[in-house]
């Protein structure tokens, strides 16, 4: 079983009998790595709740905006199309990667589950989670109440991720970020809104 997958450059995946390593092991490589930057960013799907006629495999326009925008600021974005069929490969895809940070798209409904079973497994191998979309951006401090998401982003994302790819490629701290939610020394701060995007139609 394969995700569909949109990428901008390629990369090669693994393969079902594949062993993936251990989280430990992804974890001690990336300390001792040059910060990459690849961005992963992950839409789950669940087809069961599609109404009749409807294609699961509509791409992810909100995924595709965020490429277009990592894509101008030299970013290197990978995006994963799946379904929760598609778990028990996620760690090794991560490792395959090895991405600067996992962001998910995240709407309230059915999809959370596998989302959060994803994210535990990104922050167990020690890569940054980002929730976006329409319930991180409804409900930010109590996603962010969550052990395994560090950030969320609120209303439309394709600066916020930028400037949070950013300060996480230098090694700085998310402060004033607009539009982000995260955690530091054990707070939970929520920055103030971002105004709204003139013309995202930019971000191809």
């Amino acid at each position: 079983l394969r995700p569909p997958f949109a990428g901008f450059t390629k990369i090669a995946l693994i393969s079902e009998g594949s062993s993936s390593p251990s989280s430990l092991n992804l974890s001690l490589k990336r300390k001792m790595a040059k910060p990459s930057r690849r961005v992963l960013l992950v839409n789950f799907i669940c087809p069961e709740f599609l109404a009749p006629g409807d294609d699961a495999l509509v791409p992810p326009m909100g995924a595709l905006y965020l490429a277009g925008a990592l894509r101008e600021s030299r970013f290197e974005p990978r995006i994963l199309h799946l379904t929760s069929a598609h778990l028990p490969y996620f760690k090794g895809w991560l490792e395959e990667i090895n991405p600067l940070l996992v962001g998910f798209t995240v709407l309230t409904g059915p999809t959370i589950k596998p989302i959060l079973e994803a994210s535990r497994i990104g922050k167990a191998s020690g890569i940054p989670v980002i929730w976006g979309g329409v319930h991180p951006s409804i409900l930010p401090r109590q996603c962010l109440e969550e052990d395994s998401i560090d950030y969320v982003v609120m209303g439309e994302g394709e600066e916020t991720i930028v400037e949070l790819s950013n300060a996480l490629y230098e090694g700085a701290t998310p402060e004033r970020i607009l539009g982000l939610g995260y955690k530091l020394d054990g707070e939970i701060r929520i920055e103030p809104p971002r105004p709204p995007i003139d013309d995202l139609d930019r971000y191809k």
